[in-house]
């Protein structure tokens, strides 16, 4: 080395040691889940679940916070109200001294089918789309002359959905020169699940179908029985479509950073069609798993879906938010495919599927709910039960009540249905062309069938035979298909929980010295575990109709979020 060339490094050197080495950029996510970006920028990649667990929540952003009758996902800018809070934080900081070579370019990308399920905004506030459909899976940040850029990002579908989309989110943060690839980091979202409040979970708001004079005597008395437990009723004019509870499923979503209600419309294509989106507003969200086809079956309708409240399976797996069940349906009729893989992908109320090909209607409310109780588990499971309702009838007969008349003034279609009990026991019902032998056979059929929903739950939910109420039910055949059952007496278990009190319909069963046996029956099981109970009668409007109380109406619970941390479970 020449003495000129020994000058010039030596010269170099002392740059180098008095010049700082160039910043580092690194991007910051809430990892830690508890509200607030993280300054701890390590193992973004990897999304766990479990306290003490690190891993990003996204927010399926649906609700509309401008108020423009479309939800806030939907467009590709940040909307008013609170629109930016419910944006998850990606903030890009400046770790270092000095200035980024003016070489360095700053990128933020997706895979382009993660662009098609996700907006990132430039900002968190008042920001536009840079990411996401319409902008593709690349940002080139203008430059990098700053110490900290926040950006904000939004879920456009719940996992499930999108093509069975997994909900995660995977985010590549890159710093380019001329000569390639300066340094990469990744980090991963997952989207927050939607997830169903159970009858444990305290009411605000009931909702039920103004039809008019056809049902105004129902909606008087509901009114009264609603106002009591504490809610609201409100009321929807549509005449042709009576069944509120098959029309939504209103669920929730829950992240550190946000939480709202979120009402899912049922894949079905009749008039009350319209009404889950009137519910469209700020922090109330709406969403539709799958578009709604002509020609809907009836397993679709919401009255076949519902939830238990927190429980564990037999092999000891805890679900602190309960577990979906449904009916799968028949062959011919399936449960929707797409709704079932939506709920199944949300993955923290695993569904159970309950046989009710059995039935008419084919719901899964018109043979089971649950209620709080102050013990045990803290609930109990009711379950239709044909065989007790034929037990109290022959303990009455044999007692000498036989006389008693039961289905009083009820009739289906002006044929009477009122009968002695021992006229019933001995020829069944004439006016309805329903004989003793067949009505013994066709509820001795369910019985197996209720027997078998029993004991799946058993194992599904571990219940134990004290955590089981009968409820009594008798059933007959459907007149259009008499391989399948309706209710003969009103279906009691099909029942409206809020608050502590059940609003039950009117079973008209066996009157005994001015007393209904089937409802001293439930009230003598249930109002000692504090539990509110009113009959109302439902019989013109809704039962002879295939449905009742709960058919009729539909709820908005209020979960309190403190409990609905399910990024803190382990074990999945």
């Amino acid at each position: 080395m020449q003495i000129g060339e020994r000058v010039d490094a030596a010269a170099a050197a002392l740059v180098d040691a008095v010049e700082p080495p160039p910043p580092r950029f690194r991007m910051h996510f809430d990892a830690d889940r508890d509200g607030q970006v993280d300054d701890n920028w390590m193992g973004l990649a990897r999304w766990e679940l479990g306290r003490g667990k690190r891993g990003t929540i996204v927010v399926c952003n649906d609700d509309d916070d401008d108020r423009r009758g479309v939800p806030d996902n939907r467009d590709g800018r940040v909307n008013g109200g609170n629109d930016s809070s419910e944006l998850a934080p990606i903030v890009i900081r400046k770790h270092g001294a000095g200035t980024a070579p003016g070489s360095w370019r700053g990128r933020l990308e997706v895979a382009p089918v993660t662009a098609r399920r996700v907006r990132i905004f430039d900002a968190r506030s008042g920001g536009v789309e840079v990411i996401g459909p319409r902008k593709g899976p690349r940002y080139q940040l203008p430059d990098l002359d700053f110490t900290e850029r926040e950006l904000g990002i939004e879920a456009l579908f719940f996992a499930g959905e999108d093509g069975g989309w997994d909900g995660l989110v995977p985010i590549t943060w890159l710093i380019e020169d001329d000569d390639g690839v300066v340094s990469r980091q990744t980090g991963t979202m997952r989207v927050a699940p939607w997830m169903m409040p159970s009858h444990l979970e305290p009411a605000e708001k009931v909702f039920v179908v103004d039809a008019g004079a056809f049902n105004h005597r129902f909606r008087a008395e509901l009114a009264t029985m609603v106002a009591s437990a504490g809610c609201a009723l409100q009321q929807f004019p549509q005449p042709d479509d009576i069944w509120m509870q098959d029309c939504m499923e209103i669920g929730f979503t829950f992240a550190p950073q946000h939480h709202m209600p979120v009402v899912m419309r049922a894949k079905r294509d009749r008039e009350l069609k319209t009404f889950p989106r009137t519910l469209l507003q700020p922090n109330f969200g709406y969403e539709e798993p799958t578009r709604v086809p002509p020609g809907d079956g009836t397993f679709d309708s919401t009255g076949n879906l519902e939830v238990t409240p927190p429980v564990k399976s037999r092999d000891g797996r805890s679900f602190p938010w309960g577990r979906i069940y449904l009916g799968p349906g028949r062959g011919g009729e399936p449960f929707d495919p797409a709704v079932l893989r939506f709920l199944h992908a949300q993955g923290v109320q695993s569904p159970i599927h309950v046989d009710t090909s059995w039935l008419a209607v084919g719901h899964v409310d018109e043979v089971m709910t649950f209620v709080p109780a102050p013990t045990g588990k803290g609930f109990k499971l009711l379950l239709a039960s044909p065989g007790l309702a034929f037990e109290l009838l022959l303990s009455a007969s044999a007692a000498g009540q036989g006389r008693a008349r039961m289905l009083i003034g009820r009739d289906f279609d002006g044929r009477s249905a009122e009968v002695s009990i021992d006229d019933f026991l001995d020829s069944g019902i004439p006016g309805l062309s329903l004989g003793r032998s067949r009505l013994q056979s066709f509820n001795g059929k369910a019985v197996k069938r209720l027997a078998a929903i029993r004991d799946k739950l058993g194992q599904e939910i571990s219940l134990d035979p004290d955590d089981v109420i009968e409820v009594p039910i008798i059933f007959m055949p459907n007149e259009v298909q008499p391989a399948l059952a309706d209710a003969l007496t009103t279906g009691m278990v099909n029942m409206l929980v809020i608050n502590r009190h059940c609003i039950v319909p009117k079973p008209y069963g066996p009157v005994v010295g001015g007393l209904d046996l089937f409802e001293q029956d439930l009230r003598t099981k249930l109002t000692p575990m504090g539990l509110s109970l009113k009959f109302i009668d439902d019989w013109f409007e809704y039962h002879v109709n295939l449905g009742e109380v709960h058919c009729a109406t539909n709820t908005l619970r209020r979960p309190d979020p403190a409990k609905w941390k399910w990024w803190e479970q382990d074990g999945r």
